[in-house]
C-alpha cells in the first residue's frame, strides 16, 4: 500500500504529463471535481496554481520541458499530499484518477502544429490540438 506522499508524486507526474496534451483538459476537469468533494476551501487556489503551471510547459521549449516539468511535478506532489491523506476514500480515487490518465493514450492530440490558409468554407469549425493556425490571405 502507499503512502500518501507517493500517491501524491505519482498523481503530480500524471498530471503534469497532461498539462502538454489534450488530455489537460479532462484531467483538470477530474481533478476539480475531486477537490470540490474533498476539499473545496482549497480547490480554487489549487487549480489556478495548476493552471499557472500548464501555461508555462504549454510555451516551454521542448530542451527545458522535462526540467521544468519536473519541478512542477515536485510542486504539485506537495500541494496534492494533504488532500490525499484526508482519507481512504480520497486516495482511491486519486489512483483512479491516476489510473485513467496512464491509459489514455498522448495521441489524443489531433492535427497539432497544422497552418490553414485561404480555407473556403463558412459556418465551419476546426476541431484541433494546439498550436493550429488559420489565416485569410488577401489575393
Amino acid at each position: 500500500m502507499s503512502t500518501p506522499t507517493d500517491l501524491a508524486t505519482l498523481a503530480a507526474s500524471a498530471l503534469v504529463g497532461s498539462m502538454t496534451t489534450d488530455v489537460w483538459t479532462y484531467a483538470r476537469r477530474r481533478l476539480g471535481a475531486l477537490l470540490a468533494r474533498h476539499a473545496p476551501d482549497e480547490r480554487e487556489q489549487l487549480l489556478t496554481r495548476l493552471d499557472t503551471y500548464q501555461s508555462a510547459v504549454a510555451v516551454v521549449v521542448p530542451e527545458q520541458r522535462e526540467a521544468i516539468t519536473g519541478s512542477f511535478g515536485r510542486l504539485v506532489a506537495e500541494a496534492l499530499r494533504d488532500v490525499v491523506g484526508r482519507s481512504a476514500e480520497v486516495a482511491d480515487e486519486v489512483r483512479s484518477l491516476v489510473d485513467d490518465l496512464k491509459s489514455r493514450p498522448e495521441a489524443t492530440v489531433v492535427n497539432s502544429n497544422l497552418t490553414f490558409r485561404n480555407i473556403k468554407a463558412s459556418r465551419d469549425f476546426i476541431w484541433s490540438g494546439h498550436d493550429t493556425h488559420v489565416s485569410r490571405e488577401e489575393q
